[in-house]
């Protein structure tokens, strides 16, 4: 699972997430989520990623100004042809 740093202010508190919630990697950037790199992958391999895209309100840093907005989002695949 991967989020953003929650902005805490000095002197408040940080924001309470359930025990019951995996513990989160931040993001790379701020417009890099993460990066993996699979090795060793041959012609007629696969391999399965899942994505999941949680979008909810229980998140302290949200505010109303957002409220009918859009999102967008993007995923890149490349091949390194480095064969060294």
């Amino acid at each position: 699972m991967y989020m953003k740093e929650d902005i805490v202010a000095p002197g408040t508190e940080p924001p309470y997430y359930p025990e019951a919630m995996p513990t989160a990697q931040f993001f790379l950037t701020e417009r890099m989520v993460m990066r993996n790199t699979v090795t060793n992958l041959k012609p007629g391999d696969y391999v399965k990623f899942s994505v999941v895209v949680w979008l909810e309100g229980y998140d302290p840093d949200t505010t109303n100004d957002i409220l009918g907005g859009m999102i967008k989002m993007e995923m890149n695949f490349t091949i390194d042809d480095d064969q060294s």
